[in-house]
């Protein structure tokens, strides 16, 4: 695989998962910290989308 074609991949959604699969059983000294913020910004999405759900259900009961 040339290295375009592994930055692409990096890039791409499933880029956390691909690197994940690329590091393997190692665990450098920065790994625990990346893989925090990783999760952290995942939870943070799901939150935000779980937010806006609620604003749209408010919305929805005001309009009754």
């Amino acid at each position: 695989m040339s290295a375009d074609a592994l930055a692409e991949l990096l890039r791409s959604d499933a880029g956390f998962e691909i690197l994940q699969a690329i590091v393997g059983e190692a665990r450098p000294s920065w790994w625990p910290a990346f893989a925090g913020e990783v999760k952290a910004a995942g939870i943070e999405r799901r939150l935000e989308a779980i937010r806006a759900e609620i604003e749209d259900a408010k919305r929805g009961l005001a309009q009754r």
